[in-house]
């Protein structure tokens, strides 16, 4: 279950008025909620980074502030409202150092797509809508 890997950030998400939302196929994850099949120590040490990435740009709207987990049958996507990644910003997006951010070393995101690769998956970046999102496919 996704509770593990997400607990950690419903505080975070509440303090800072962020919608922290999960959705899914109830036809592929029956109605008692989503199920990833990987490891979960993974999944969620991954997962930490892509949220905690969200969270802190999803915070230059004003208001209306929403992060949202899309499950499908085997992908889990992290869609946020926040400004798009600039386009040439986009192919250093998983290169280690990389960041836009001053409080942070650049890290993150290599460690979460180099983390998943390990269990099989892999991790990209692409824009829904003019939303950032990130995509967790299993393998």
């Amino acid at each position: 279950a996704l509770d593990g890997p997400l607990q950690a950030f419903r505080d975070l998400y509440a303090e800072a008025e962020v919608t922290l939302s999960v959705n899914w196929d109830k036809k592929v994850h029956g109605s008692i909620g989503p199920r990833v099949q990987t490891n979960p120590d993974v999944l969620q040490q991954a997962l930490g980074p892509v949220l905690e990435n969200a969270l802190h740009w999803v915070q230059e709207r004003a208001k209306g502030r929403r992060v949202t987990i899309e499950l499908k049958s085997n992908s889990l996507s992290v869609i946020n409202n926040g400004p798009p990644v600039l386009t040439a910003d986009v192919p250093h997006l998983f290169d280690a150092h990389f960041t836009r951010r001053q409080d942070r070393p650049g890290m993150g995101l290599f460690l979460s797509r180099s983390l998943i690769a390990t269990v099989g998956g892999s991790l990209s970046y692409a824009e829904n809508r003019k939303r950032p999102e990130f995509t967790v496919r299993f393998g």
